[in-house]
């Protein structure tokens, strides 16, 4: 074994395997006249060695070799270490043709037979490093490429409202709390979601859609975002600023194929009154205490040609919420085979909906049990989720300690007591919550480590009371929790599953560095001080 290196920045590095010292010694020589670094094997097996250590371009290959010939280090080169970058010219006195197919077969680059010609094995090598100086230029130009668009994706994100669950504190919203889930496919993203005032009692939400992906997408998505802050600032209406939008993308767009799907909704507190335009995006789903109505499209995709864009209206219930998402969360493959379509995720929602709570993780929560797994997302996916009607969440907090605990319990308890007069209700809520922040008394920390138990209570009156626990501890894999019956021998476990008998719905999740154990009872209007 021998290695000759040279430094050159640019240099290509050329690895001599045959089991041949004359041989060896002539390639090298060969080659010495040039800027290239050398090192040389006696067989397959030294070859392996010499590549993990040498890093070769381009790979002089024998053919027939002791201990392991040419097509175990090609099959081994191109199957095991998955290097397609390596050049490999194959070196054989056979001239079979079944010879050079199984080379080639094999993944080989060039072939060449011995006895060869000076002239032709330098101009062989020489077109070998062409090659990998083309490769290095369009990595470097890749990577340039995948950096900016990480800059695109940072930037874009930073448009973005920064929050996943946050009650709404401008006047005239009280009780009125907003979730978001947002995941790039890629990354950048054609996807876009935002919500502001344009007046008091007034929030306008918008959930949008620009065909494709990358930086084009991205710049087309910045495009409708500015544009949407526009009609903000200048007092516009709907109607308005669709039409701002659609000039704008007919302008820049052209010809192209691009095109925005948007979902915009002004939601009207003061007048009781919900205004929506929806340019051929996904149906909002607008639900309240009489069931679920659809947002449906009330006009084609915007960038595609100069039209009006009418606002339809629809009178705000007192309590519900609205759920506004994008396409990338159905029409993907399930794990099991078939594909998830449209109508199975919408039946999916209704049902999350419908039942309350956090619920961006119960979405999730939902689709995974649903698949098996992780659902295999092809697109970018992005949703919001308004909920109003609720009251101002109460917040709990103390040392996870039983005493403190207890304490804890007893106060969330008599503040629901205000406003709920079923015994058997309040009772329940009662044992769900103790044995939530029992959980986190017993289980969070280890032992001899202080740490806190966050509780958050939140009220839909009329319908349902969530609560949220949360603690700092370890984590742990939230697809692991199983809420089935415990068996005799076990020590964990109990306390989720009596959760889930007196819950209508119970996540167990981790975010933001927290462990969290959500769930939400729903309750009859009879129980309930508030409503008569």
């Amino acid at each position: 074994m021998g290695v000759r290196r040279r430094s050159e920045t640019d240099s290509i590095r050329v690895l001599v395997v045959d089991d041949q010292e004359s041989i060896r010694e002539a390639l090298v020589e060969m080659l010495d006249d040039f800027a290239y670094d050398v090192a040389m094997a006696e067989d397959g097996e030294e070859a392996i060695v010499l590549y993990n250590e040498f890093g070769p371009d381009i790979i002089l290959l024998d053919m027939n070799m002791p201990r392991m010939d040419g097509l175990g280090v090609i099959k081994y080169l191109r199957e095991v270490e998955e290097d397609s970058d390596v050049l490999i010219t194959m070196l054989t006195s056979n001239r079979s043709p079944e010879n050079k197919l199984q080379a080639f077969g094999a993944g080989a680059n060039d072939f060449l037979y011995k006895p060869f010609d000076r002239a032709e094995l330098l101009a062989r090598v020489g077109v070998g490093a062409r090659q990998v100086r083309l490769n290095r230029r369009l990595r470097q130009a890749f990577d340039t490429i995948d950096d900016e668009l990480v800059m695109v994706a940072e930037l874009q994100e930073r448009l973005l409202p920064k929050v996943e669950s946050v009650p709404v504190s401008w006047p005239g919203m009280s009780g009125v709390r907003v979730q978001s889930l947002y995941r790039p496919s890629g990354r950048a993203s054609g996807d876009y979601f935002d919500f502001f005032p344009v007046g008091d009692g007034v929030l306008r939400a918008v959930v949008a859609d620009v065909s494709g992906h990358g930086a084009r997408a991205a710049f087309l998505m910045g495009i409708v975002r500015t544009l949407f802050r526009v009609s903000k600032s200048h007092f516009m209406g709907l109607e308005e600023t669709f039409q701002l939008i659609n000039t704008h993308l007919c302008g820049i767009i052209g010809e192209e194929e691009d095109f925005a799907t948007v979902l915009a909704v002004d939601l009207d507190f003061e007048r009781g009154e919900l205004r929506y335009i929806n340019a051929g995006h996904c149906p909002g789903v607008l639900s309240s205490e009489s069931g679920v109505d659809d947002l449906p499209p009330t006009g084609t995709v915007l960038g595609f040609f100069e039209m009006p864009y009418q606002e339809h209206r629809l009178k705000l219930p007192a309590g519900g919420g609205l759920f506004m998402y994008t396409d990338g969360f159905y029409d993907w493959q399930r794990s099991g085979g078939g594909l998830f379509d449209y109508d199975s995720f919408r039946e999916l929602a209704v049902r999350v909906v419908e039942d309350g709570g956090d619920f961006p993780d119960r979405l999730m929560s939902a689709l995974r049990i649903e698949d098996g797994s992780e659902p295999a997302f092809r697109d970018d996916v992005t949703a919001l989720w308004i909920a109003f009607g609720a009251q101002d969440g109460a917040c709990y907090s103390c040392q996870a300690r039983v005493g403190e605990a207890r304490a804890l319990v007893r106060r969330a308890i008599a503040d629901l007591a205000k406003q709920i007069d079923g015994k058997n209700v309040l009772y329940d809520l009662d044992l769900a919550l103790t044995e939530a922040v029992a959980n986190v008394v017993e289980h969070a920390y280890p032992e001899g480590q202080p740490g806190d138990v966050d509780v958050e209570v939140r009220v839909i009156p009329g319908r349902s009371v969530s609560m949220e626990v949360r603690d700092s501890g370890p984590g742990f894999d939230p697809t692991g929790r199983d809420v089935n019956p415990p068996g005799p021998e076990a020590v964990s476990g109990r306390g989720l599953y009596i959760i889930s008998q007196l819950a209508e719905t119970l996540d167990v999740v981790r975010r933001d560095g927290m462990n969290i154990v959500s769930f939400t009872k729903n309750i009859e209007k009879e129980a309930w001080k508030t409503c008569g």
